[in-house]
């Protein structure tokens, strides 16, 4: 029973998520006029949140290999919705900038998101016991989860951000390695997602059966409150 609920919890997570990249297309449509793909969406909606993204932000993003990424930064910058400015970082294009579109859009992106992080209506009880958090922004954050108290850290590492970005979308050991570039698997499990685990802002999406063959990592709606106001 246990088992059914964490799965049914980390299920409903997953159809939040697909919920929002559904609307950020739709919006995406709206301001721009033009249909993007699904990782073409994902890609763009980071771009105007955060008003920069490197090619390493793409793969994490997307779970794409480093061509295929390439191929979507190509694509955006044809449409005109991204510019290169430097060697594998993008912005905004000026135009959409100069307009006032990225504004809007990543307002209504993050509002959006956090509409989402405020219903809490659609998770369970132990989903919610388990993302509950003190807000704030100062050394220490806290999260309440089932056996302790855990601390947030003020500053991710580069990987660490990237992982909960990459786990927006439940991810395998082995596509974390390939998008962090780390071969060792034991590594990047102890030195990168049990912290993340601990601090309440990553978990497994079968908890009860830790070496599942089916076992993935996803972000919890803690560790989504916390990209949004880490940006």
């Amino acid at each position: 029973m246990q088992d059914n609920c964490g799965r049914k919890s980390s299920f409903e997570l997953i159809l939040l998520k697909d919920k929002l990249l559904n609307d950020d297309q739709t919006l995406l449509l709206k301001e721009t006029g033009i249909n993007l793909s699904e990782n073409e969406a994902r890609v763009f909606a980071y771009a105007c949140r955060n008003f920069r993204i490197t090619l390493t932000d793409v793969r994490a993003v997307t779970g794409k290999m480093w061509h295929e990424c390439r191929g979507i930064t190509d694509n955006l910058i044809k449409l005109g919705l991204i510019d290169k400015v430097a060697d594998s970082i993008f912005e905004p294009s000026k135009n959409l900038v100069d307009s006032g579109t990225v504004g809007r859009i990543k307002a209504a992106l993050c509002e959006a998101e956090r509409a989402a992080g405020e219903g809490t209506g659609n998770l369970s009880e132990e989903d919610k016991a388990g993302t509950k958090t003190k807000t704030g922004t100062e050394t220490g954050k806290t999260t309440n989860t089932d056996d302790s108290e855990a601390k947030i850290p003020e500053k991710l590492t580069d990987t660490e951000y990237k992982v909960l970005i990459a786990c927006k979308t439940p991810r395998t050991t082995k596509e974390l390695n390939e998008i962090t570039d780390i071969k060792s698997r034991s590594y990047l499990r102890e030195k990168i997602i049990v912290p993340l685990i601990e601090s309440g802002l990553l978990k497994k999406t079968i908890p009860d059966k830790s070496k599942s063959p089916d076992q993935k990592y996803v972000t919890t709606k803690e560790g989504l409150n916390y990209l949004m106001t880490d940006n």
